[in-house]
């Protein structure tokens, strides 16, 4: 459904739109009808009948509902096609004469004939249906068009690939849903006449066709919900709402200020007060002017709701440095004191040139569900829905495809796929070299061929998928703008994407979930629930844990750059770490600051090791033109920030902030090079005018130009460093709870192992599942030891698990028997209950356990009906039960739990490693400028490829002293790469040299032992 880009392009282009659907009637002939709109209200019309089909199929009845709400509004028209498959016959005419006299019933002055031909059987068929039509006398009402569906020299191939992929058949194997060979190709205007010169009636009648379509898509105007009126209201009401929502806006931000800020009354009382009103009133104006109160009215209402349930919140992205998001709630970092400016989120330019400004507000990911319902239920069913859009061919799905279709074994065509590069297959073909390396298989004539056609799909929509935070509010039925079709979640989707979205005027909102809130949230509960038996910290209350945050303690910035942030949401990985040490973090503006100057577009020429160095005094700011020194002191002269592109081009270009948010946009995404060149002469133009000196002109331009790619705006940055600053505080106070909360919403950025041992390292302790232990949701910190929950068993079945969190929640297991019969245990949960101690509560020790789960049936909770063993005595059987060696019992911790409990992992993991001569990983930064020998347990991989081109390695080693990151350059790569892999713990031999700004260390591999 790309009627909004094709509506663009005819703009363009100069043409007329003419937009429509074909729609297949049920045990009815003809069986094909084409629905074409003509106006707005049967755009409407449509949109309501394509929401309610399955695959585009209709009964007759809603064709007539649609026409007796549509009549004039749309055509309908009967296009004549051989039938699929290679069925040459139409069938009974006298058939077809009743359905097209039904169809005329309907609605006749509406009723047209296709006319258009792909082969000559097709041709001869409509010579025979035309002369039908006319002695019915309808001879008016026809129209040249044809069923075009391959357009440019690739087209025919590329369609064959898609028919075979789609119908599961090898290319030129011949399937009922396939078309019959034919030109499918676009014909030129010319051509078209020449083939109806001897039929002038259907020239005429396509040109009325035609010109009775004056439907596009510029509606206009913005249609955002109305948060004072009820679901059922209609458009007047709407309306005459809007003044109300500027002034209910006002005043919600007037109290929410007084809250944030204090009391304000009289205003010139305290300094800064008249900044403060100033601010209120200039960012209340744009949202009057914009219509945008009742889109902030929303959000606020979304965030009392939040709050009413208990479910924190975080406001992110531009919005967040908003004073009215700030004052409302929705947001919760302060404009003034972080330096964050309302344009980047919404001025009166942009309005007019650019996307659509929206609110991303975060979730903890396990309660977004539960908001987006209330969604639905508050402004009703028709008015909301997702966003929809498609998901794409790319190199490995397209080549997997393709090599399937030309009938190529499907294991093979896997095999050779996975070993393609993710992403666009024509990006990474312009790097042949690369890809012959990867793939693997290019000699075999097979497999380039199928890289060759999977070329022709690169790109191409695969199936429909939904956003993944995306969703669409509107103050009318959204069928006005959208078909809709019910998504895998159980929510409504549009058939829209998101930019055709936002460019009807629907504004999109992002509800994202985010596992960090979960986890601030969990440690936080849990800390509440263990607060009687937790000592007192100074300005940390474990009955409240996050109200007296001082974000000046160095302590917490301590732990921070020398690594001790893992499990912190935004600054936990590797990079990260490393980026912290390199800067020597010491305050919340560095924390700001480096999440965003990670980002590909801020990182762009070393502009990290840069920006350590000028944070840490080490280096002299330097600005390209004095006016940029007010824009760029916050950053020491360099472009980090997506606004600082905004405030570049407007202080130093003079552009208006519209204009200059479109060139954001542009350096952000990348790609198109035309658009750039275009804002580029604009730019320059402009900053002639401002008196600009060439040299200077082209110094910026080139500052702006390498600042491309994936940035954060500042306002984001500030959200993120301040919630991880609140994970800091948690983890420095209670680590062990707060690693609980990590472990139990298994969304860190590390294996859950890492965290292990964290806690470990911390001095906590681990209790293994049981199943007597109070039923919960997850890890349960008590006395300074974490409780693992029965779900981390791996392959427990979720019926036994939700019975036995309802029985076990009414009451405790008397014994084993007791257990049995409450949760019906049958062997196979009984054996992993057994295996991982979850029965100790029963047994004296786990083979006694093992031995009683087997003697279950394999389902129910009975004994086996043929028990060997039943006849052995009690007390004999008990005699022969040994306790279980502590090694043997952490294996089968290991395999079903994914870490060890009787044992520490890195005893378990490294018992067989040779440590002599080795240095604990967390004194290594004591042998700067030596080769060393450490070892350690494998934590965590990535690949990168350097600059050269070629792939290198960073693999992290932790023991029981901390945690490391190496990095194998390409060379050691390629030589201990595949050994390295091989192993779970290893030996390896790293020079420990200074990082770039020389307050850190780097580790480089030079041998595997």
């Amino acid at each position: 459904w790309g009627g909004v880009e094709l509506s663009q392009a005819c703009d363009r282009a100069g043409l007329r739109m003419v937009l429509g659907a074909r729609v297949k009637l049920q045990d009815f002939a003809p069986e094909w009808l084409q629905i074409t709109v003509r106006d707005r209200r049967g755009y409407a019309a449509l949109c309501e009948l394509l929401s309610g089909t399955q695959e585009g199929e209709v009964e007759w009845e809603e064709v007539e509902r649609l026409q007796a709400k549509a009549a004039g509004h749309l055509w309908l028209s009967c296009p004549i096609r051989v039938g699929h498959g290679g069925n040459r016959r139409i069938g009974p005419f006298a058939r077809w004469r009743s359905g097209w006299e039904r169809l005329a019933e309907v609605d006749r002055d509406n009723l047209w004939l296709e006319l258009g031909w792909v082969n000559a059987e097709e041709r001869l068929l409509q010579r025979r249906v035309f002369g039908e039509w006319r002695r019915h006398g309808w001879k008016r009402w026809v129209l040249m068009s044809g069923a075009r569906h391959a357009g440019g020299e690739a087209g025919p191939r590329r369609l064959e690939v898609l028919q075979s992929i789609g119908t599961l058949t090898r290319i030129g194997q011949r399937h009922p849903e396939k078309l019959p060979e034919g030109d499918y190709g676009l014909l030129p205007a010319v051509a078209q006449r020449r083939r109806f010169v001897k039929a002038p009636e259907v020239l005429r009648g396509t040109e009325t066709f035609a010109e009775g379509c004056s439907f596009d898509f510029r509606y206009g105007r913005l249609f955002l919900p109305n948060p004072l009126v009820c679901k059922e209201a209609g458009e007047a009401e709407q309306v005459a709402s809007r003044g109300r929502q500027n002034r209910l806006l006002a005043q919600r931000c007037l109290r929410g200020v007084a809250r944030r800020y204090g009391a304000l009354y009289p205003w010139r009382d305290k300094p800064g007060r008249a900044a403060l009103r100033e601010r209120l009133r200039r960012e209340l104006g744009i949202v009057a002017e914009t219509g945008y109160a009742g889109y902030f009215l929303v959000f606020a209402e979304v965030v009392d709701e939040c709050t009413r349930r208990g479910i924190p919140v975080l406001a992110r992205g531009s919005a967040a440095g908003s004073l009215i998001c700030y004052a409302l709630g929705v947001a919760n970092v302060c404009p003034f004191r972080f330096g964050l400016r309302f344009e980047r989120f919404l001025n009166r330019e942009r309005m007019r040139h650019s996307k659509l400004p929206d609110i991303d507000l975060d979730l903890p990911y396990d309660r977004r569900e539960e908001i987006l319902h209330w969604l639905y239920e508050r402004y009703g069913l028709d008015k909301v829905a997702m966003i929809g859009g498609f998901a794409h061919f790319k190199a490995r799905a397209a080549v997997a495809e393709v090599a399937k279709a030309m009938g190529l074994p499907a294991d093979e065509a896997h095999a050779f796929s996975k070993r393609l590069p993710r992403g666009s297959l024509r990006r990474y073909l312009d790097r042949r070299d690369d890809f012959v390396e990867a793939s693997g298989n290019w000699s075999d004539d097979r497999f380039r061929e199928a890289v060759e056609r999977a070329l022709e799909l690169d790109g191409l929509p695969r199936h429909p998928m939904m956003h993944p935070c995306g969703m669409v509010i509107a103050d009318r039925s959204l069928a006005e703008f959208t078909p809709t079709l019910p998504s895998a979640g159980g929510f409504s989707m549009t058939q829209l994407s998101m930019d055709p979205v936002e460019d009807l005027g629907l504004l999109k909102m992002d509800l994202l979930g985010q596992a960090g809130l979960s986890v601030l949230r969990d440690c936080r509960e849990n800390l509440r629930a263990e607060a009687e038996r937790l000592p007192q910290h100074s300005g940390a209350d474990p009955r409240d844990p996050l109200s007296e945050v001082d974000y000046g303690d160095d302590r917490i910035y301590r732990m921070v750059r020398e690594g001790g942030a893992r499990g912190v949401f935004h600054i936990e990985s590797p990079a990260m770490t490393g980026l912290l040490r390199l800067c020597r973090c010491a305050d919340i503006d560095c924390l700001v600051a480096t999440v965003s100057v990670i980002r590909p577009g801020a990182a762009n020429e070393d502009k990290k090791t840069r920006f350590a160095l000028r944070y840490l005094g080490r280096e002299e700011p330097e600005y390209a033109h004095p006016v940029l020194e007010e824009v760029l002191r916050d950053s020491y002269g360099l472009l980090i920030y997506e606004e600082h592109i905004l405030l570049v081009a407007h202080r130093f270009a003079g552009m208006d902030y519209g204009t200059a948010d479109l060139l954001r946009r542009l350096l952000v995404k990348k790609g198109d090079e035309e658009a750039l060149a275009e804002l580029e002469a604009v730019f320059r133009a402009s900053a002639q005018k401002a008196g600009r000196e060439e040299e200077e002109i082209a110094t910026v331009w080139h500052e702006l130009r390498e600042f491309s790619g994936f940035m954060f705006n500042k306002a984001h940055g500030a959200a993120y460093a301040v919630e991880a600053f609140h994970g800091c505080w948690l983890k420095y106070h209670w680590p062990v709870h707060f690693l609980a909360a990590v472990l139990n919403n298994r969304r860190g950025f590390y294996a859950p192992l890492v965290y292990v041992m964290e806690i470990l390292r911390h001095g906590g302790g681990f209790r293994l599942p049981d199943v007597q232990a109070p039923a919960a949701d997850g890890y349960l910190v008590r006395e300074g030891r974490v409780q693992v929950p029965l779900w981390q068993i791996k392959g427990l079945s979720v019926r036994f698990r939700e019975r036995w969190a309802r029985e076990r929640a009414r009451a405790p297991f008397h014994d084993w028997r007791d257990l049995r019969r409450r949760c019906q245990l049958g062997r196979a949960d009984a054996e992993l209950l057994a295996r991982t101690g979850a029965l100790r509560s029963f047994f004296e020790n786990r083979h006694e356990a093992i031995w009683e789960a087997g003697r279950l049936a394999v389902k129910g909770g009975g004994y086996g009906e043929e028990d060997l063993f039943a006849a052995v005595e009690e007390g004999q059987r008990h005699a022969r039960f040994a306790p279980m060696e502590a090694r043997d019992r952490a294996r089968a911790e290991a395999e079903l739990l994914g870490f060890p409990v009787s044992l520490p992992p890195w005893a378990f993991w490294m018992e067989n490693l040779e440590r002599r001569g080795t240095v604990p990983v967390a004194e290594v930064e004591h042998y700067l400028g030596r080769e060393v020998e450490i070892a350690g347990l494998q934590v965590s991989h990535r690949l990168h490829r350097g600059r050269n081109g070629k792939l290198m390695k960073f693999v992290s080693f932790a023991d029981e002293t901390g945690m490391a990151e190496t990095v194998l350059f390409s060379d050691q790569y390629r030589e201990f790469g595949w050994a390295l892999a091989q192993q779970e713990a290893a030996r390896v031999r790293v020079l420990v040299e200074p990082d770039a700004a020389g307050s850190g260390i780097s580790l480089t591999v030079t041998a595997v032992g």
